[in-house]
């Protein structure tokens, strides 16, 4: 069973071309789309799995995963990043950078120097 659709030699997305029956062994083949979900790593799927057990309680998932507040969500980012096809991570770190500029901690400049560098990476 592959973990991942990303090719092993470049990191691209890779294309399902065949489907086999376990029993008959009937093969179609064709181009065949994954859902969002097949998009996840078996970590990020479970950790979504836990998180909808959890019912988004942080709280507990801090208990059972023994991290941060700010790791968790940078995991759910990652998850809400993947199934929604934008990067939130990114969008909330532009946010964030906004938002020191409006409270005066950095000045115009650094606010434009830290937005180019984010759409950079």
């Amino acid at each position: 069973m592959i973990d991942s659709f990303k090719c092993p030699y470049c990191g691209e997305d890779m294309k399902i071309t065949q489907a086999k029956c376990g029993k008959c062994k009937i093969t179609i083949e064709g181009e065949f789309e994954l859902n969002k979900i097949n998009r996840l790593t078996p970590e990020q799927l479970d950790f979504a799995i836990t998180f909808l057990i959890n019912r988004g309680n942080l709280k507990e998932l801090e208990k059972i995963y023994d991290l941060s507040y700010p790791t968790l969500r940078n995991r759910l980012n990652a998850i809400a990043s993947i199934l929604s096809g934008s990067n939130i991570q990114d969008e909330e770190d532009v946010k964030d950078t906004l938002d020191k500029l409006n409270s005066g901690e950095i000045t115009f400049d650094d606010a434009l120097k830290t937005i180019k560098s984010k759409n950079k990476e």
